[in-house]
């Protein structure tokens, strides 16, 4: 059933809206892009800025105006044939890496987030540049590095990498294990009264 004008309006008008659940309502709403940016630690980002073409006040001011403007470079570590380059604005990459976008407002031009490939025992000075020109900066890009990338002992140097990581994190683990044991040996200690002498 049709309803005519006067009884639309009727309807709008009999119950006002409430507005003062919107945004709790809004809130409640599940993020449809929370998985949509999961990988972003694996990410070579670079912001850099380069003049922009300005056409609208080119035209004002009949002569050509440049713009600089915040470009962002994103790039699977590795895959050197799908590079994104473009405004930075254009997606609030300010928000999405904001750790990179930091570092360039500093005057950092390589910005990196993450442990540096120098760290790694196993690797050269030679191989560190290599990596570096395949975007790969940090240990963490080298455990990550996709099965599809194969250049001269990639894989080799992804597994190595990830040995790394386990081995630093379960000496992290191991390094709290004994913090634990020592508070409690020492919360005894305190209670006996009675120092307790090391190795026995």
């Amino acid at each position: 059933m049709a309803l005519d004008a006067a009884q639309v309006e009727q309807k709008q008008n009999a119950t006002p809206t409430d507005w003062s659940t919107f945004d709790q309502q809004a809130s409640e709403q599940p993020d449809l892009n929370a998985g949509r940016f999961a990988a972003d630690g694996k990410l070579h980002v670079r912001f850099y800025s380069k003049p922009k073409y300005n056409p609208d006040k080119s035209a004002e001011a009949n002569r050509p105006i440049y713009e600089d403007t915040v470009y962002v470079e994103i790039m699977m570590p590795g895959e050197k044939n799908s590079i994104i380059q473009r405004p930075a604005a254009s997606m609030r990459d300010d928000l999405r890496f904001p750790k990179h976008y930091e570092q360039f407002m500093k005057g950092q031009q390589d910005q990196m987030v993450g442990t540096p490939l120098k760290v790694l025992p196993f690797l050269s000075e030679a191989q560190v540049e290599e990596l570096a020109y395949f975007k790969i900066r940090t240990v963490e890009q080298l455990a990550d590095l996709a099965d599809t990338v194969n250049f001269m002992g990639s894989q080799e140097m992804k597994q190595k990498a990830q040995k790394y990581l386990a081995a630093i994190t379960g000496g992290e683990a191991l390094a709290e294990e004994n913090r634990a044991l020592k508070a409690r040996l020492e919360a005894i200690e305190a209670k006996l009264s009675v120092p307790v002498k090391a190795g026995k």
